[in-house]
């Protein structure tokens, strides 16, 4: 899958948690072909960026400005999401719960490729709450890559995951930035070895000024 020129632009974002105040002024442009590495210590805010960049919640302060083929669009239309919570109905099938996704894109014929992507052929018919949780990431993983959005947001995309679902994320992160999508994502685990990844790390507000 091939997208245009896609662009996301955070200018100035605060997010506080209660009276806290746990990102301050952030800013960050994305556009095709790039992968955005978020780093820092737990707490210091990377899901709460993510779920703004995904139009999953609003910043305190801010702006958000969003284009696909040079047009503003929504986040949803150029946005898929993997978050720690994986959207993944325990009562379906593996196949189920990916057509049930790949429909909302219309893109219902890559549900068998996907399985194949990430190492799921064979258990199509298995109920999804059965899984193990690697198999379970796996699955959102095919989720993610059926959507075919041109922005990907991922959180934590390698947890429960093997060395082999390692790689799996690994090539489907370089073929979705060959195809002119982005990425942000933010992880603790070894970056691949790949050149082009931004990394940008995050302090707390109150580090900055020290």
């Amino acid at each position: 899958m091939t997208f245009a020129d896609v662009r996301l632009n955070i200018s100035g974002a605060s997010v506080s948690r209660g009276d806290r105040i746990i990102v301050d002024d952030f800013s960050l442009s994305v556009k095709s072909k790039d992968l955005v590495w978020l780093r820092g210590t737990n707490g210091v805010g990377k899901t709460s960026l993510l779920r703004i960049a995904a139009g999953l919640a609003r910043p305190d302060t801010g702006e958000i400005t969003r284009t696909f083929g040079g047009a503003v669009v929504t986040a949803p239309q150029i946005t898929a999401f993997q978050g720690h919570r994986d959207a993944v109905k325990p009562s379906l099938s593996v196949y189920e719960n990916l057509v049930f996704w790949a429909r909302l894109s219309g893109r219902s014929e890559t549900v068998d490729r996907a399985l194949l992507k990430v190492g799921l052929t064979g258990r199509e018919g298995q109920k999804a709450g059965t899984l193990s949780a690697g198999q379970i990431r796996r699955l959102a993983l095919a989720q993610l890559w059926v959507s075919q959005k041109p922005l990907w947001i991922m959180d934590e995309p390698a947890a429960a995951i093997d060395l082999s679902g390692q790689a799996v994320i690994d090539d489907l992160i370089a073929e979705h930035i060959a195809g002119g999508g982005a990425i942000i994502l933010a992880s603790h685990a070894a970056p691949p070895q790949r050149a082009g990844i931004r990394f940008v790390t995050l302090h707390a507000p109150e580090e900055a000024r020290l």
